[in-house]
């Protein structure tokens, strides 16, 4: 392994894609022999471990236009930061454009997905600003800054689907595995980031927003829509007397939550697009955001909103036509749950709501 460094300086692409062929079977198999391998990189590869790395990216970036070296060097850089002086390359990595570089292919497969191999990039991809994103909390505000939220936001929604007809290298991984990755990054994404956590909740929120129910209903990605859903339950905790500025609480670090003022966090519209969902007829969606308006209804704020916006919604469904009769029943179930549930934290303003509209929660 240690002469590919000079074979790596007079060769030409062909021979440096075979060489990183070479580096790639020697360190990137599956199994705990090549994970123990990996993290011994630097002791078997010694004082040319960082120069091949540097040359790595170098030529990452030289061609990560082209679709037949892109996923050779994403696999290269994902065992350099996975091996034990893993820091050290990450800063490197960052140095030299590397996320910036990484998003930017993301873009460009999520503008052009033609070839079978495209989700094999995709995945490599999100696999490094995972690995990243657990060495360096810095790089949760880097992500942001370059637009990489609605780019994962996009990805869920369009989860690749494996189809009868993908060849066996399309689909090593399933949708769900896509939507659990895209998940644990943009939930990391939202743990111990003050600066950009409230941006996440409102690109989510944003991007909730924009599903036509209409258009969306017969086409609907449930996994995709309940991992919104979860992101939010599992990153927000709204307390109208905290303050944004948490990270440094204990307590708010080991649930991997953190309060938001609530004011800022949603608007009336966008409470309608999440109770909309229910249009959805979906049941699995039903049981999340059942779930998420619990967390909502923890606010005073908030709640008097999505009492308001319940109570709309049932009445627009049986002041329609009878195929509403479906939406009204879930519409008042969720009614049901949340005050039933949480009567102790109805507040004056809610109560009156109520009254002034002769909601009856038992029928």
């Amino acid at each position: 392994m240690k002469d590919f460094l000079k074979q790596w300086d007079v060769s030409s692409k062909k021979q440096r894609a075979f060489i990183l062929e070479r580096f790639i079977h020697h360190f990137g198999n599956d199994d705990k022999a090549a994970a123990l391998l990996i993290n011994n990189l630097d002791v078997e590869l010694g004082e040319i471990a960082p120069l091949f790395f540097s040359r790595i990216v170098c030529s990452f970036q030289m061609n990560h236009m082209k679709r037949d070296l892109i996923l050779l060097h994403l696999e290269c850089i994902f065992i350099y930061l996975r091996c034990q002086q893993s820091k050290q390359y990450l800063q490197r990595f960052i140095s030299a454009g590397g996320i910036q570089l990484t998003l930017h292919v993301l873009q460009q497969q999520q503008q052009s997905r033609q070839s079978e191999r495209d989700n094999n990039i995709d995945w490599k991809c999100l696999l490094i600003l995972q690995r990243a994103i657990q060495l360096s909390a810095y790089l949760k505000q880097l992500i942001c800054m370059n637009e990489g939220i609605p780019l994962l936001l996009s990805m869920c929604l369009n989860a690749p689907v494996t189809s009868p007809s993908a060849t066996a290298a399309a689909c090593v991984h399933s949708m769900q595995d896509w939507l659990y990755l895209l998940y644990d990054i943009l939930k990391q994404l939202c743990i111990r980031n003050s600066a950009y956590r409230a941006y996440i909740h409102q690109c989510i929120l944003n991007s909730i927003d924009d599903i036509d129910i209409d258009a969306y209903a017969s086409v609907v990605n449930t996994e995709a829509i309940k991992l919104l859903l979860q992101v939010l339950q599992n990153t927000l905790i709204l307390d109208d007397e905290n303050n944004d500025d948490d990270d440094d609480d204990e307590t708010h670090a080991q649930t991997q939550s953190f309060s938001l003022h609530s004011d800022r966090m949603m608007k009336k519209e966008q409470i309608h697009s999440l109770l909309k969902l229910i249009q959805l007829k979906r049941h699995q969606i039903i049981y999340e955001l059942h779930k998420l308006c619990h967390i909502l209804f923890q606010s005073s704020k908030i709640q008097f909103s999505l009492l308001a916006s319940i109570i709309h919604f049932v009445k627009e469904a049986n002041s329609a036509q009878k195929k509403s009769e479906d939406d009204a029943i879930a519409y008042r179930s969720l009614l049901r749950a949340l005050v039933h549930e949480n009567e102790s934290m109805l507040s004056a303003e809610s109560k009156q709501l109520l009254t002034d509209n002769n909601v009856n929660i038992d029928k």
